[in-house]
């Protein structure tokens, strides 16, 4: 959806777009399993969402 919102030219649908598939992302992450974050995921992400006080 991003590419597409892109191509058109839609910058405000574009940017939307990407915002939602951070948030969906973060989300994800934040639901792994208690494994992922023994592993070398949890390292990576850990970083990513340490932090993350506000969303929109």
């Amino acid at each position: 959806m991003i590419r597409c919102t892109f191509e058109a030219g839609d910058a405000t649908a574009a940017r939307k777009a990407a915002s939602q598939h951070m948030n969906n992302a973060i989300q994800r992450v934040e639901q792994a399993d208690p494994a992922f974050w023994q592993q070398a995921g949890g390292q990576l992400a850990r970083p990513l969402v340490s932090g993350l006080s506000h969303r929109s």
